[in-house]
């Protein structure tokens, strides 16, 4: 909308984030097998539509989709000024950056899943902590601080970018860190099932998620230095 002018995009956006997770579920008729294993219960949690966004009070299922989901929450709460939707961003906010949170500000602790694991859940050795969500964290602590002037969020921004964005790539620009972990030891790497997915090198496959996103933001670091609100 804010490129093109055009209302039709942000109502678009709205319909997608106030329908999901109603019921019945929209991914009851892709995943019928879902429903055999929680017939009353909730279910899709690892896709944040477990529960109307307004009614979800933590971060859970996977990190990337659910910064990505939250930023644009924040954009469609300040765009049409929902004060309920705002709340639920400063709820999913406070939950994840208090509780799912490295001090490297790194989230998503668990390689299964490449998600969220439980509160105060955050091992050193076995973090994923991937860079993707790292980018995505910015993208929503940008989209919080405009909206809210609480130092909280720039804090937060700057962390991830330093030591989640930025140390995420070689300075070559030809290989990258798919995960971030707070320690490693090489030889449990290669010898430890539990730690396979943890990296004593950049890796030389690009991966698209970061090369859409990231390689863009950092030409575009400068939109991250200041916020300017109307």
């Amino acid at each position: 909308m804010r490129q093109t002018g055009e209302d039709k995009y942000l109502n678009l956006a709205r319909f997608f984030i106030d329908e999901r997770g109603t019921r019945p579920y929209y991914y009851d008729n892709e995943h019928p097998e879902e429903v055999k294993k929680k017939p009353d219960g909730l279910r899709y949690e690892y896709n944040q539509a477990h529960k109307p966004v307004r009614e979800q009070d933590e971060a859970v299922g996977h990190s990337v989709r659910a910064v990505y989901l939250y930023s644009g929450m924040a954009d469609v709460a300040r765009l049409t000024e929902d004060e309920s939707l705002l709340k639920a961003c400063e709820v999913l906010w406070n939950n994840m950056t208090r509780k799912k949170m490295y001090i490297t500000g790194g989230i998503g602790a668990t390689h299964i899943g490449e998600a969220f694991s439980f509160n105060y859940d955050l091992p050193n050795d076995t973090a994923y902590a991937e860079t993707c969500a790292s980018i995505g964290l910015v993208f929503m602590a940008r989209r919080m601080l405009e909206m809210t002037p609480d130092a909280k969020y720039a804090d937060v921004m700057e962390r991830a970018l330093y030591n989640g964005v930025l140390s995420g790539m070689a300075l070559d620009g030809k290989s990258f860190f798919y995960v971030n972990p707070l320690e490693v030891l090489p030889e449990a790497c290669h010898k430890d099932e539990r730690k396979f997915h943890v990296k004593t090198g950049s890796s030389e496959m690009v991966w698209m998620c970061l090369l859409s996103s990231k390689h863009c933001k950092i030409i575009k670091f400068y939109q991250y230095l200041c916020i300017h609100r109307k």
